[in-house]
């Protein structure tokens, strides 16, 4: 679903946000979630001051862009968060060492190094068929492979590039950052 930033502001400003107040509700509001190929987007939305008091930040994807475009709304926006929600890999991309450097250099190095608080994959796991999934992507890798009819499990390039990073995340580091910013 497409819905454009004036629309996206008001649904936001006017609607969402005022009912997740008035009912104490703390679920955080993500913009966006599409494509670095858009900065322009998110930052209409930030730039409503209705909409903006009530978003948290920005998710983004990687299917189209560079991921500077990070930066740029996060430099206009500092006080709202960057995650990076949606990356797949593919048969597009078959060769094993050229999607881990591209994975290594923009998912994990480059989204960190331009305000991202997380980076998730998409899809976590497919069979060898690339599904189960209802239209879209026919040939999206998951991060792992499960064999149905066997159980056997094959870890697919984007589970290195995870697992490379992953033995540098401090655990509860998110949970003590929210915790220190709550006590000022």
């Amino acid at each position: 679903m497409r819905v454009n930033p004036p629309e996206r502001a008001a649904i936001i400003g006017k609607h969402v946000g005022p009912v997740f107040r008035s009912r104490g509700l703390e679920t955080e509001i993500l913009d966006y979630d599409h494509n670095w190929d858009n900065p322009e987007m998110p930052w209409a939305v930030l730039s409503d001051p209705d909409a903006r008091k009530y978003i948290s930040g920005v998710a983004w994807h990687c299917y189209e862009g560079d991921v500077s475009a990070q930066s740029q709304v996060h430099d206009a926006f500092p006080d709202k968060d960057t995650w990076f929600t949606e990356c797949s890999g593919g048969e597009w991309a078959p060769k094993f060492g050229e999607a881990l450097g591209w994975f290594t250099s923009k998912l994990i190095i480059g989204a960190a190094n331009h305000w991202s608080r997380g980076t998730l994959l998409w899809n976590l796991a497919l069979d060898p068929k690339y599904g189960p999934h209802k239209g879209g992507c026919g040939d999206c890798r998951g991060v792992v492979t499960i064999d149905p009819a066997t159980g056997a499990i094959t870890r697919n390039v984007e589970y290195y590039a995870l697992g490379h990073a992953s033995r540098f995340v401090l655990p509860g580091l998110i949970a003590s950052r929210r915790s220190a910013a709550a006590m000022g």
